[in-house]
Formats: structure tokens, C-alpha cells, sequence
């Protein structure tokens, strides 16, 4: 398997290729600042996935990215809100842990939960009573990470 830097819809295997992305305008609009993004030497052998090994630069990254918010994180729209593993701020939401074995695949186990997520959302309520939100008139749903060939999340309001 080759090196690759997937940006969703895009996969990159050549450094030409994403610095090409990197200086498009789409590029520009998600990567800013100082540092430099590139292919790297191994792609990822294990179907369940990858250390990405950016945390001993979290706390910079998270700097930088709050910088305009005055280094702080806006405060989450929920009560129990979780801040999952690589993330800078809290966020509304679950951490689903999993303990899997030699064949489990990363990418297959993704696309089934876009999928059920999205049959759940277009089913009458709108998911609303399976996802907890009792607010009337208020129905929203968030699936972030969607992996390459799939549809992408969807959130409805």
C-alpha cells in the first residue's frame, strides 16, 4: 500500500499532488500558517487504523488554531461535553471505544455507521427520540470523519 494523506474527497500519494491542494484556494481555506504537510514515507498497513503521531505537537496546533478565539475554546451547546483524543475543545457527543481483533477493518466499520446513522436520520422523527433530543421542533445530527467513497455527514436542523 502506498503512502497516502486523505482530505476527504481527495486522497494524495504524491507530494506534487497535495502541494498542488495545499496551494489551491480550497487548500489555502484549510491550511494556514506556518508548517508544511507532505506524504509521508509508510502508508498505514493495519485496516484498523493509524497513530497519526501529532501529539507532541498538540498543544501548538491547538495555539494556533485558537489563536483568533483569543486561546480559548467557545464553550460546547451541551452539559456533559467530552473532549475525545486529539481534539483542542470540548464537543457534544459520544467516544465509542472499541476492542477488535487481526480482521477488524477501520474504513468498513466507518461506512456502516454513516450508514446507519443516515437511515436513522431519514426515518420519521427524524432520529430525534433514538438520538435523545427532546427539544421540540429542534432535530439536528452531526457524523464527522466520513471516510473516502462515502457520502460525507450530514446535519439537519
Amino acid at each position: 500500500m502506498a503512502p497516502l494523506v486523505t482530505w476527504p474527497p481527495q486522497n494524495f500519494t504524491r507530494n506534487e499532488d497535495l502541494a498542488a491542494f495545499l496551494a489551491s484556494r480550497a487548500g489555502r481555506l484549510r491550511f494556514h500558517g506556518p508548517g508544511a504537510l507532505s506524504v509521508g514515507p509508510e502508508a498505514c498497513a493495519d485496516p484498523s487504523g493509524c497513530v497519526c503521531g501529532n501529539a507532541e505537537v498538540q498543544p501548538w496546533i491547538c495555539a494556533a488554531l485558537l489563536q483568533p478565539l483569543g486561546g480559548h475554546c467557545p464553550p460546547a451547546a451541551c452539559q456533559d461535553a467530552l473532549r475525545p483524543e486529539g481534539q483542542c475543545c470540548d464537543l457534544c457527543g459520544a467516544i465509542v471505544s472499541l476492542t477488535h481483533g487481526p480482521a477488524f477493518d477501520l474504513e468498513q466499520y466507518r461506512a456502516r455507521l454513516l450508514h446507519d446513522f443516515l437511515t436513522l436520520m431519514e426515518a420519521p422523527g427524524g432520529g430525534r427520540d433514538a438520538l435523545g433530543l427532546q427539544q421540540p421542533g429542534v432535530q439536528r445530527g452531526r457524523l464527522c470523519g466520513a471516510g473516502p467513497g462515502t457520502r460525507g455527514g450530514r446535519q439537519e436542523q
